[in-house]
């Protein structure tokens, strides 16, 4: 996961999120050029913490305040969701 983040960051290329995201992907938010797909799920537990400071701040203090990080069991946000209430950005249709 690091090594992608790295390579998106220092290219400025877009990076898609799309479909199912468990875990770690989420990660893929803190890419500088991220996009993310309406349709797209994202899935938030306590096993995958160490995220948190990739998430902008609107997110971290969501996750946070709602105990996503506090337990094994998986919470989920919808893409548009992250889109219109945490101000990530919508990839354009192709």
């Amino acid at each position: 996961m690091k090594p992608i983040i790295r390579q998106y960051n220092a290219s400025g290329e877009a990076f898609r999120i799309q479909g199912a995201c468990k875990s770690a992907c989420t990660m893929f938010l803190g890419i500088r050029n991220g996009r993310v797909e309406r349709s797209a799920t994202l899935m938030f537990h306590g096993r995958a913490r160490y995220p948190l400071y990739r998430y902008n701040a609107a997110l971290r203090q969501y996750v946070l305040d709602h105990h996503y990080m506090d337990t094994e069991e998986f919470n989920t946000l919808a893409g548009g969701v992250l889109i219109d209430r945490f101000g990530y950005r919508e990839c354009v249709p192709q």
